[in-house]
């Protein structure tokens, strides 16, 4: 093999092993729990009576569904929620590099 082959294969390599350690969604979702409360400032509580319970902004939310998308490099996070009056509230997030995004 060439010079300039082994050392792409090694950068890329590297690269990867990086995505793996720091995608955040790995430890589990309280990372991502953190994230939705400090950039949406919505806060869940789970218990076994209510299931789920969701605040924003003093204001009750009914959590819908969740989908989670860890494919070991990067995670992605689908939220659905329905505040009072009816309107929904939908968090696309995006989470990589220990930091998630909104997507």
């Amino acid at each position: 093999m060439s010079r300039k082959v082994k050392l792409g294969l090694g950068i890329t390599l590297a690269l990867i092993i990086v995505l793996v350690v720091t995608n955040p969604g790995a430890g589990g979702d309280a990372k991502y729990m953190s994230w939705l409360e400090k950039e949406h400032g919505i806060f869940c509580t789970y218990d076994p009576f209510q299931l789920v319970s969701c605040v924003q902004a003093e204001e009750e939310l009914d959590w819908r569904s969740r989908a989670v998308k860890n494919t070991g490099l990067y995670t992605i996070y689908k939220d659905h929620y329905r505040k009072q009056d009816g309107k929904f509230v939908n968090i696309h997030a995006f989470g990589m590099l220990n930091m998630y995004f909104n997507r």
